[in-house]
């Protein structure tokens, strides 16, 4: 039997435990409960269950969600994952020495993220929105919310253009819910090319939020949360 109720923030409906959060000019329904493993893990777990994998923009918005009415039984689950493990967003990050290629749901080889930089070039060239790329010059560390809903990198995280500007002042109004102010861990220079995953946690036992792009991967207590794929993604 499914049941139906709603909340200020999650609409949430039992039986297969969807979470649905406004996200953008649409919404995203996230599935209940969530897949825990390395990063290739999750991806290969979401596919098998039919399940779309979110990019960090999305992730945003769950996050975001859970913090409208943070009493709410599967909220507060969202908000202790986020305290006690990081909740993966399916966006990969390669850095340069001039910056960092920001790319949603980057191929995976032989059970590693991929990400060329060639090819990375010719999909800014044919201006699509799944690839953006920052300068570096941008501030990594301890911010403020403020500082960091302007950060480019966290925008370029966030999304393409206004999208990424949209989800990147949800993205503030979470840290806003904290105690501390917001990190945001990435590299600001490198000699050799890096490539890294994106992800969403609060530090040090829950007291700020911290925006990772500098996630390896390979940490088997990560969670996602796949997404029952709207008609455009299927």
């Amino acid at each position: 039997m499914v049941t139906q109720t709603q909340s200020k923030g999650l609409q949430v409906r039992e039986g297969r435990i969807e979470l649905t959060a406004p996200y953008l000019d649409s919404e995203r329904t996230f599935i209940y409960p969530p897949v825990r493993g390395i990063y290739t893990k999750c991806a290969e777990q979401l596919s098998e269950q039919g399940l779309y994998q979110p990019t960090f923009s999305e992730i945003v918005s769950l996050a975001h969600g859970a913090w409208q009415n943070s009493d709410e039984k599967y909220s507060k689950e969202i908000i202790k994952i986020m305290k006690d493990s990081w909740i993966r967003g399916f966006t990969g990050i390669l850095y340069n020495k001039e910056g960092a290629y920001i790319q949603d749901k980057p191929q995976i080889v032989d059970g590693r993220v991929s990400m060329s930089e060639n090819d990375l070039v010719r999909k800014l060239e044919s201006k699509d929105s799944s690839v953006r790329f920052v300068p570096f010059g941008y501030k990594t560390g301890e911010q403020s919310s403020r500082a960091l809903a302007k950060n480019p990198f966290v925008i370029a995280l966030c999304g393409s253009e206004d999208a990424g500007k949209e989800q990147a002042e949800k993205l503030a109004e979470v840290a806003d819910k904290y105690r501390t102010s917001p990190w945001l861990f990435s590299y600001d220079s490198t000699n050799e090319p890096i490539t890294r995953v994106s992800a969403l946690d609060s530090y040090w036992g829950g007291y700020g939020l911290d925006v990772y792009g500098g996630n390896h991967g390979d940490d088997r207590d990560d969670y996602a949360f796949g997404v029952s794929a709207p008609k455009a993604l299927q």
